[in-house]
């Protein structure tokens, strides 16, 4: 009898795929993000986070531990977004320091003007920080903010008189910071003016240099501190007069 022929091996089943990858932890922090820079930290509610980015209210504690580490999880996000991975480059001992201010001037424009495309929540949380600040706004002045307005301090002291107190060259480089700043925060005002923020790079490089020549000029100009007067002299208990 003729044997019959064994059937065709069945093809392996393919093997399951892996399970989509949980993104919980960014949902949470791109939603975390809009809710914080609307109502600031003291206002937003976790719920209404979780809603949004489609979590339970649960997954908040298991990812961050807290709305507090939750905002801290926006807030880095944002600083890491925030100069589009550009670094300000320190002033070297032997650059001009007019040049290493218009450096300075370009670069933190640059940031405020065209780089907030890349940290969309930040400037609102700050916003609400100057208002109701929490630890928050001490680290991001800690660890961003003061390196960067440390610079430009030490850059204004290398152009102002040598006369200039430190403290006058402390507030003059936070009347620079205001300056530029005005320009973001100011924006919808500056448009009804007719003198609009800039916003492409070449516009931000152009005020740049204009603010940078005003400062320079301002600084040289500078007039030295007044001695201290001599005190006056006092009659003596017992002085004739």
């Amino acid at each position: 009898m003729a044997r019959r022929p064994a059937p065709p091996a069945a093809a392996p089943s393919p093997a399951a795929a892996p399970p989509p990858p949980d993104d919980t932890h960014a949902r949470l922090i791109q939603a975390g993000g809009l809710e914080f820079a609307r109502k600031g930290f003291h206002e937003a509610s976790v719920r209404a986070i979780c809603r949004v980015a489609g979590a339970n209210v649960s997954a908040v504690k298991y990812h961050f531990g807290s709305k507090e580490g939750l905002y801290r999880a926006v807030v880095d996000t944002g600083k890491g977004q925030l100069c589009g991975g550009v670094e300000l480059t320190p002033m070297a001992e032997s650059e001009e320091p007019r040049e290493a201010l218009g450096r300075w001037m370009r670069w933190f424009l640059r940031m405020l003007l065209v780089g907030e495309a890349n940290h969309p929540w930040l400037g609102e949380i700050l916003a609400h920080e100057m208002i109701r600040p929490t630890v928050v706004l001490d680290e991001f002045v800690e660890h961003m903010a003061g390196p960067v307005r440390a610079e430009l301090v030490r850059i204004v002291r290398r152009i102002a008189p040598a006369a200039i107190e430190a403290r006058t060259i402390e507030r003059i480089a936070s009347a620079i910071v205001g300056m530029c700043a005005s320009h973001k925060h100011s924006r919808n005002i500056l448009q009804r003016f007719g003198t609009p923020a800039p916003r492409s790079v070449e516009e931000i490089d152009s005020l740049a240099e204009l603010l940078t020549a005003f400062v320079v000029h301002g600084l040289r100009e500078l007039p030295a501190p007044a001695p201290p007067s001599a005190p006056a002299m006092g009659r003596g208990k017992g002085a004739k007069r």
